[in-house]
């Protein structure tokens, strides 16, 4: 049995949302207050079987307004094996999710649907839908639907003892019993025995019999507790041992008995399981969050819903599976179609992509330099990216662009891009501009930004990369043949020839050559490390001064900035 459809209607910040989840695996995130939490709690109390919880909450209402009706439903599907009579509450459906009868020509699929609504004063109602009719959809048939909803508060030491309704007794199907009943009898007979040998306890029990006037006994005795009751073996425990010592869970670190408790939860999956896990990652260091969602990804039991907001834990599941939720709409991240763009994403930068969903304002660069480096130059302008809620993406070159701007756009994203003024720089405003918000043009190239930042910093550069290597660089391209180099090499070569090497011993010396520098910064700096390490040499001295604009402006509604060809949306970097 799994859940085919969900439909939640005025409760708490979901006005409308309709879902048809995946039949096994369901990662949803989102920024906070998305509504993931609010999801799971629909869920849980649609299949709820605690007793006491009986009315719903004012701020149960969508808005607070109590007088909207509060309406969570739930389609069942491959119910053929349900822990219920069944027969007189399937219904039929086709392909269009319409309501068929039995006997439809059209190809049909059988479901359950099952609703909670509020009656008079929020009481809780639930149902079953039978056509125009309704049925009771009872406690005992709630607990029969097998949903497990494990929440960001949960306390692991509730499912790793031995209360016989946990998921550690689960996994014994019950034949630890008699060995455990036999012990219990065992140890309370030879405890019982000795308790009344012992001259200390005769005389403490003495003194408590003649304290009592009215002589209800003959005597008093001291005996051991049960450790075995109806419920739950509460005298027993388990324990973990290492290094010969010995620890009660309770003792463990929330790490230990989270990995304890999922570890659980995978083994005791089975095909009818529904199970909803809050922030899988909860406690766990990065390489366990890994361990554990591959874990998660590789069973194909039961029906899986996982909230997280770890990027790095995401990451790990497949695009099919992992969607992003905000509020009344939840969509893939990047959907089947996609195929392009899902390439793109995963060779380059999914784990980035990810982040960059939980935030309104997307920020769309064409090179790792910008990504690596933007981050530190917004630090020292008070952290201009966070007020914006803003997040950078790298397009890894300006013609992939239009496919990041087109799935950023379709998933409800404000939509920003910065691109060179290079040659092809109209080519690529007709791509993008009708899936970008703003679009603000480079007068130069990153290199052109930072080299007025970078004079008589050989000592700083060095320490970063010797100065050698960029010279050696420069010299191989005086013996390369014109015939075999590119365009853009020949005008390094050209450039090359007109050095005196023996004059260029230093960056310094290279400076006043802005070409064959800015060359030499792109060709062996742009990387994440090099890039950052001159961001953080350029922070010393302020911040590049199309960096401060480009930032400022994205602030302010109203652009100080000169427009290209009259577009309303597209911008220098420089002002009017």
């Amino acid at each position: 049995m799994y859940i085919y459809k969900i439909k939640i209607e005025n409760f708490r910040n979901f006005e409308c949302f309709e879902w048809k989840p995946n039949k096994h695996s369901n990662i949803i995130f989102g920024s906070n207050g998305s509504g993931k939490t609010n999801l799971a709690i629909a869920l849980d109390m649609l299949f709820s079987t605690n007793r006491n919880e009986s009315y719903f909450d004012n701020a149960d209402f969508y808005c607070g307004d109590i007088d909207k009706k509060i309406h969570i439903e739930a389609w069942l599907a491959d119910i053929d094996n349900a822990q219920f009579e069944i027969s007189e509450i399937i219904q039929y459906i086709d392909e269009n999710d319409e309501l068929v009868y039995e006997d439809s020509v059209k190809p049909v699929k059988k479901v359950i649907i099952v609703q909670l609504e509020n009656g008079v004063d929020g009481k809780k109602e639930w149902s079953i839908v039978q056509n125009d009719d309704f049925k009771d959809f009872s406690l005992r048939k709630r607990d029969a639907v097998g949903y497990t909803f494990i929440s960001a508060d949960r306390q692991p030491l509730k499912e790793i003892n031995l209360n016989t309704r946990s998921k550690v007794y689960s996994l014994s199907e019950g034949k630890i019993d008699e060995a455990l009943d036999n012990m219990s009898k065992d140890i309370i007979n030879y405890a019982d025995g000795k308790f009344m040998e012992q001259p200390k306890i005769l005389e403490f029990l003495s003194k408590l019999n003649n304290i009592i006037e009215l002589k209800l006994w003959d005597n008093l005795e001291i005996a051991l507790k049960n450790p075995q009751s109806i419920w739950n073996y509460s005298g027993y425990e388990i324990r973990s041992n290492k290094n010969g010592a010995s620890l009660t869970f309770d003792r463990q670190s929330k790490g230990f008995q989270n990995i304890f408790l999922l570890s659980l939860i995978k083994a005791t999956l089975n095909e009818n399981a529904i199970v909803f896990i809050e922030e899988l990652e909860q406690n766990l260091e990065p390489k366990n969050q890994r361990q554990i969602a591959n874990s998660f990804c590789k069973t194909s039991s039961g029906q899986r819903f996982i909230t997280s907001h770890s990027a790095d834990l995401i990451s790990c599941f497949d695009f099919d599976d992992i969607l992003l939720l905000n509020k009344d709409c939840i969509r893939l991240i990047a959907e089947r179609s996609d195929e392009k763009f899902r390439r793109q994403v995963s060779q380059s930068n999914k784990k980035d992509y990810i982040a960059s969903l939980m935030a309104s304002n997307i920020l769309i660069v064409e090179g790792e330099s910008e990504l690596s480096s933007f981050h530190i130059y917004s630090a020292e302008l008070d952290e201009i990216l966070y007020k914006k809620d803003l997040e950078i993406i790298m397009a890894k070159g300006k013609s992939n662009i239009s496919l990041y701007a087109q799935k950023y756009k379709s998933l409800g994203k404000k939509v920003i891009a910065l691109i060179d003024n290079d040659n092809d720089v109209e080519t690529t405003l007709e791509a993008i501009s009708a899936n970008c918000d703003e679009i603000y043009i480079a007068c130069d190239s990153y290199e052109d930004m930072i080299y007025p930042y970078l004079g008589n910093k050989n000592e700083e550069l060095c320490e970063i990369l010797p100065f050698n290597m960029i010279k050696d660089k420069l010299m191989s391209y005086k013996n390369r043949c014109d015939e075999d180099i590119k365009t853009k090499d020949k005008l390094v070569k050209d450039e090359v020839l007109k050095l005196d090497f023996e004059m260029i011993t230093n960056y310094d010396s290279l400076y006043p050559n802005k070409f064959l520098f800015n060359f030499s910064i792109h060709d062996r700096f742009a990387t994440p490390y090099y890039a950052r390490s001159i961001a953080n040499i350029i922070v010393c001295d302020g911040v590049p001064e199309q960096v401060k604009i480009l930032f400022e402006s994205i602030l302010q509604e109203n652009k100080n900035l000169a427009k290209f060809a009259n577009i309303d949306n597209v911008y220098y970097l420089k002002n009017e």
